[in-house]
């Protein structure tokens, strides 16, 4: 039995109108002497609550309190109800112990709340084993070359779509022919030549009375002033 059950067996017959933490507290400092007291009075309101309700287990109070566990305290805390009320505790614990009756329900009910104590006081987290640790170590291995891996296929995939999308722009980029003039020098008398370069190919298709046809495959200069080609 954990100790919330054993405290929610109990508050309803002898807890009467204290609320759950002090009912809580009241049982510890049944069974506990006075060299232990100490330690019942640091431990808040807040946290007797959640022995209570299960929420938090005994076991860091229980460690601190079991050298000062006295059962012998605790029958004689029991012994206080009425004969009425140790009929009701036979009742509720009898499922629990079999052999309880109004004579005996303070030693069982001691005895039972003893071995909650000493069992959460040595209460011990599962050491990881040897193999355990190894399998934990391969695993953490297994995903970092998978993440490993995955990232590469990523980037290679990524680095292959953009290169694609590139040379796609680059083969439906549609030619343009450019003009360029060459500067003239500062305070050139204006019957200084002017030459006009034209780079890229160029077609020039005239229809008319007079046909004129110009290809250009490669680079064309034009002196303006003199009108030589």
């Amino acid at each position: 039995m954990k100790f919330d059950e054993f405290a929610q067996l109990l508050h309803p017959i002898i807890g009467g109108a204290s609320s759950t933490h002090v009912f809580v507290k009241t049982l510890f400092d049944a069974i506990v002497t006075e060299e232990g007291q100490s330690v019942l009075d640091e431990t808040q309101e807040e946290t007797y609550k959640a022995y209570y309700n299960g929420n938090t287990g005994i076991t860091r109070i229980a460690k601190k309190i079991n050298p000062f566990v006295e059962p012998e305290e605790f029958v004689e805390y029991c012994s206080q109800f009425s004969d009425a009320t140790a009929i009701s505790l036979c009742d509720s614990f009898r499922p629990h112990l079999p052999e309880i009756n109004p004579h005996n329900a303070g030693e069982l009910l001691a005895d039972l709340f003893t071995k909650i104590i000493k069992e959460a006081a040595s209460f011990r987290r599962k050491s990881t084993t040897k193999s355990a640790r190894q399998a934990e170590k391969e695993r953490k291995e297994k995903i970092r070359r998978a993440m490993e891996n995955t990232g590469g296929v990523v980037v290679e995939n990524f680095t292959s779509q953009v290169e694609k999308l590139l040379d796609e722009t680059r083969d439906n980029k549609t030619p343009e022919t450019e003009v360029v003039d060459d500067e003239m020098p500062s305070g050139a008398a204006s019957e200084d030549k002017k030459i006009t370069v034209i780079h890229q190919q160029t077609n020039v298709v005239q229809n008319g009375e007079n046909n004129f046809n110009l290809t250009n495959n490669g680079t064309m200069n034009f002196d303006l002033k003199g009108g030589g080609v």
